[in-house]
């Protein structure tokens, strides 16, 4: 019986169903086909994914509720602040009312207009969030959070929520890490400034020397001494300058220092 059985599995029915029933150039050409097929599929994945990802990045309404691991790169992109834009209609209180472009702006009783710049627009939610606060606010408010969408009075609500130390922390906050991310604070930045500095050093220690040279020159003065050594009596009229220029010019002060 187990023989009977193990012959089912050999001989000639075996192979036939393992031998191929296509050809190998439709093979190749199936191999082709689909190789083709899933380029296509991942192509439109990936531009579906760049697409939604660049969507929630410039959206505020779309970000994650946790956006700290979010915060370098939203902060660097900025606040975008919708304009060319239909803000749609809602009912309110037995009348249509909508975002305005105006509300980016505080106009004072002085006339003058001043940008809200943390002040932003979300399609998807249809509110109106800070920018700031929304990033760096502890406190979960309508405009932190879950953002305003009832438009009525909402520049006075604005200008009275300015000042509360919560939106100035998440404003200054902000500003800080724009600051950090325009080099103030990097090594590159650090180290350029260094450069500056010894570029500024030299120059001006260059420029006093031959302006003494000149000077002399002119006078027909001889310009060395016995001696090549700064406080030396027989230094000679060059050095004896330095010396006194370095009690007034801090520049050469530290350079004399410095050699």
């Amino acid at each position: 019986m187990e023989k009977k059985k193990r012959d089912n599995f050999s001989g000639d029915k075996f192979r036939i169903k393992c031998e191929p029933s296509t050809s190998q150039n439709d093979l190749n050409c199936n191999h082709s086909e689909a190789s083709n097929q899933m380029d296509a599929v991942i192509e439109s994945t990936t531009c579906a994914v760049e697409s939604e990802i660049s969507y929630n990045y410039l959206d505020v309404g779309s970000w994650p509720k946790n956006t700290v691991s979010l915060t370098d790169l939203l902060v660097k992109i900025g606040p975008i602040q919708i304009m060319d834009f239909d803000f749609p209609f809602t009912s309110q209180e037995g009348r249509k009312r909508r975002f305005n472009i105006s509300h980016y702006f505080r106009k004072p009783p002085n006339g003058q207009k001043y940008k809200r710049e943390w002040l932003v627009y979300s399609k998807t939610k249809d509110a109106a969030f800070r920018f700031c606060c929304k990033l760096f606010s502890k406190k979960v408010t309508e405009v932190s959070g879950e953002g305003v969408s009832k438009w009525k009075n909402l520049n006075n609500r604005l200008n009275a929520r300015k000042t509360s130390l919560d939106h100035l922390n998440g404003y200054v906050t902000w500003h800080d890490l724009i600051k950090k991310f325009k080099g103030s604070s990097t090594i590159n930045a650090v180290q350029q400034r260094q450069m500056d500095e010894t570029t500024k050093h030299w120059r001006h220690v260059l420029e006093q020397l031959f302006s003494i040279i000149k000077f002399y020159g002119s006078q027909n003065v001889a310009l060395r001494g016995t001696s090549d050594k700064l406080y030396d009596d027989s230094n000679g009229c060059i050095l004896k300058i330095v010396e006194l220029l370095a009690k007034f010019d801090p520049v050469i002060k530290e350079h004399i220092r410095r050699i």
